[in-house]
C-alpha cells in the first residue's frame, strides 16, 4: 500500500512539473524563457525530468513569432543549451534536421540566427547535428528576405562562420558556387553583401570558391583584395583583371619576370594567383605564354588548384593545355599534374564536377607512395610545403572542428602512408568521389 501511493505521489508530482514546465506566460513555455535567458540548470533540471515524449514535444513548442526553445538558445548565444537540447533530440531519437528546420516569423532557422549573431560554437553544434543531405538544405534555406545563413554570415563579417559553412557544403558534396551566388530578394550576393561593408577576408574566401564577381563592385572588391594581400597589389592592374578590360600590360611587367627584385616577382606572382581566381583567360593566357619558360610546374599546379577550387575550368583547361603544349619534353608532367590533382581534390571534398573534369582530361586514380611514385615526389613535396605554409599563415581562419584538422593533416602527410585514392576518399567522408570515379570506370587501384 505504501509502494502504491508512493508511484501515485511521484506521477502526481511529474503531472504537476509538466504543467509548470508547459504553462505558458506572454506566449513563452517556461522552457523558452530559460533558453532565452540562458538560464542552463533549470534548461538541464527540465531536460533530466521530463520522458523523452516530453521534453521532444516541449521542444518543438512554438511560441511568439514562431521561435522555438532552439531558436531563443541559438539567438542569444547559450551554446551550453543549444547542446542540451540538441542532446535530449538525440535521445528521444527524434527527427533532428526536421527540428532544425523549423522557422520564426521571419523565415529563418536556428543556423540562419547563429550565423546572423556571430555564434560560432553554436553553428558547428548545428551542423554537427545535421547529416550531409540536411545541411545542405539549411545551408541553402533562404528567409522571408531571401537571406541565407551564409548572407547573413558575410554581412556581419563573421569570418569563421563563412569558413565552417563553406566546409560544410564541401564536406556534403554540394554546388558551393551555386550556394555562394544565391541573391536576396533584393538581388545582393554574399560577395556584395562583403563588398559593401568591407570585410577583407571574406570578400578572398567567396572569390576562392566560385562566387561570381558583383557587376558595379569591381572598385570595392580590387581595393579589398589589393589591402588583403601580404605584398601591396597596384589596385589598377588588379581592376583591369576584374573587369575584362586592357591588359597590355601583362607583355611588359611579366616579360623577364626572374629578372626582376624579389618584391616585384611577389607582387607579379599575386596578381597572376588572382587572374587564375577570378577566371580572367585572356590574362591566364597571356601570363603563361611569357613565363612559359620560367613557370616551374609546382606553381603551375597551384594555380590548377585555384582553378579547380573556384570552379574556373575555362582556366583550367588553359593551364593543362600549356604543359601539354609547350613542354613536350615533359609530356609525363601533365599526367603527374593531373594525378596529383585527382588526389588532392578528393582529399578536399571536391564536388563531383571537380572529379568528372580531371578524369576527363586522362587524370588517373593511382597509388600514392614513397617507393611508386618517383616522378611525382618532387610535386608533392614543393606542392605539401605551400599547404603547409598557407595554412599557417592562415591558420586563424581554419575553423576548430575535427574534420578540419583530419584533412590538413592528410594533405599534408598522406602520400608518404602507402595510401591509394579510395582511402583517401573514405577517409575525408567523399562517398561522392568515390560514386564518380566507379562509374567513370577506373579501376587501375
Amino acid at each position: 500500500m505504501f509502494q502504491f501511493l508512493k508511484v501515485k505521489l511521484r506521477e502526481c508530482y511529474y503531472s504537476a512539473f509538466l504543467f509548470f514546465v508547459n504553462y505558458r506566460y506572454n506566449g513563452q513555455t517556461l522552457l523558452m524563457y530559460y533558453a532565452h535567458e540562458g538560464n542552463t540548470k533549470m534548461v538541464k533540471t527540465i531536460c533530466t525530468v521530463l520522458s523523452q515524449t516530453d521534453i521532444l514535444a516541449l521542444i518543438n513548442c512554438v511560441g511568439n513569432n514562431d521561435n522555438t526553445a532552439l531558436i531563443c538558445a541559438s539567438c542569444g548565444g547559450h551554446t551550453e543549451i543549444v547542446q542540451l537540447l540538441i542532446q535530449a533530440l538525440q535521445n528521444a531519437n527524434a527527427d533532428i534536421p526536421l527540428v532544425l528546420s523549423h522557422t520564426d516569423h521571419t523565415g529563418s532557422t536556428a543556423l540562419t540566427a547563429a550565423s546572423f549573431y556571430g555564434h560560432t560554437e553554436i553553428v558547428q553544434l548545428l551542423l554537427q547535428a545535421l547529416q550531409n543531405p540536411s545541411a545542405v538544405t539549411q545551408l541553402n534555406h533562404a528567409n522571408n528576405g531571401g537571406v541565407t545563413p551564409l548572407s547573413c554570415a558575410t554581412w556581419y563579417g563573421h569570418t569563421e562562420i563563412v569558413q565552417l559553412l563553406i566546409q560544410a557544403l564541401r564536406n556534403a558534396n554540394a554546388d558551393i558556387p551555386l550556394a555562394l551566388n544565391h541573391a536576396d530578394n533584393t538581388g545582393k550576393t554574399a560577395l556584395i553583401y562583403s563588398a559593401e561593408r568591407g570585410h577583407r577576408e571574406i570578400v578572398k574566401l567567396l572569390l576562392l570558391h566560385g562566387a561570381n564577381l558583383a557587376n558595379g563592385y569591381s572598385q570595392e572588391i580590387a581595393g579589398l583584395i589589393a589591402l588583403n594581400n601580404n605584398s601591396t597589389l597596384p589596385q589598377e592592374k588588379l581592376l583591369s583583371i576584374i573587369q575584362n578590360d586592357d591588359i597590355s600590360w601583362v607583355s611588359t611587367d611579366f616579360s623577364h619576370l626572374c629578372s626582376k627584385n624579389h618584391d616585384e616577382q611577389n607582387i607579379l606572382r599575386d596578381l597572376a594567383t588572382w587572374g587564375v581566381i577570378l577566371g580572367n583567360q585572356a590574362f591566364v593566357t597571356d601570363m603563361i605564354l611569357l613565363r612559359q619558360d620560367s613557370l616551374p610546374l609546382a606553381e603551375r599546379t597551384e594555380y590548377l588548384r585555384l582553378a579547380l577550387q573556384a570552379q574556373k575550368f575555362d582556366v583550367a583547361d588553359i593551364i593543362l593545355e600549356s604543359v601539354y603544349d609547350n613542354h613536350l619534353s615533359i609530356a609525363s608532367s601533365k599526367q603527374s599534374l593531373l594525378n596529383y590533382s585527382l588526389h588532392l581534390m578528393v582529399i578536399e571534398c571536391a564536388p563531383p564536377s571537380v572529379i568528372n573534369f580531371l578524369l576527363q582530361h586522362g587524370a588517373v586514380p593511382k597509388l600514392y607512395t614513397r617507393e611508386s611514385c618517383e616522378e611525382d615526389q618532387c610535386l608533392l613535396e614543393t606542392h605539401t610545403l605551400f599547404q603547409k605554409k598557407r595554412l599557417d599563415e592562415n591558420i586563424s581562419l581554419l575553423p576548430s572542428n575535427d574534420i578540419v584538422k583530419e584533412n590538413v593533416g592528410l594533405r599534408q602527410s598522406l602520400w608518404r602512408n602507402d595510401q591509394t585514392l579510395f582511402h583517401a576518399a573514405c577517409y575525408s567522408g567523399n562517398h561522392l568521389a568515390l560514386k564518380t570515379i566507379n562509374e567513370y570506370g577506373k579501376s587501375s587501384l
